[in-house]
């Protein structure tokens, strides 16, 4: 998992789970260099899980012995890895934003029996109100229109969004 995790540029870290429950879990690690924020957008996987799983830091408590413990709050649906840039509507703009590399993003698919709404994570930052954002999914390009800010934390902002094509 550590190899894969630095493949893709991420950092991977083994914290010890203390508490799990529906909605997230508590968990500890010894004193590192690496900082993690309030908010901040967290991957997770449990030791018998099959998926990586969000979740947002929801709170953060240094202990007298240096121990940090962490509270993290799930987030709903499956996240998958696609590629996604902004697009400027400008006319200058349009020109410049395809020549834009590609940045890691996530899709969260709509599930109705778990009622999950379809959503992007994107980079901190990208987020304006029918924004446009092309993304490259499973070989394809779709052009989509931001909707909704979510939610957001240090590291991201999860948006809602309509196919550009079918607005």
């Amino acid at each position: 998992m550590r190899i894969e995790a630095e493949r893709l540029g991420l950092e991977c870290e083994a914290w010890e789970l203390l508490d799990q429950s529906v909605g997230g879990f508590r968990l500890q690690r010894h004193p590192s260099e690496k900082r993690i924020e309030h908010h901040q957008l967290v991957g997770l996987r449990p030791e018998d899980g099959e998926y990586f799983l969000f979740g947002q830091v929801s709170w953060l408590m240094f202990q007298d012995s240096g121990v940090l413990q962490a509270g993290i709050h799930i987030m709903p649906g499956l996240p998958r890895v696609v590629s996604a840039r902004l697009q400027d509507n400008s006319a200058e703009g349009a020109a410049a934003s395809s020549a834009a590399p590609y940045l890691q993003a996530f899709i969260i698919n709509a599930n109705e029996k778990l009622q999950i709404t379809a959503s992007l994570i994107l980079p901190a930052g990208w987020f304006r109100p029918q924004g446009a954002v092309e993304l490259f999914d499973n070989g394809q390009i779709r052009e989509l229109r931001l909707t909704q800010l979510i939610n957001r934390g240090p590291n991201f902002e999860q948006v809602s969004f309509t196919d550009a094509a079918s607005a």
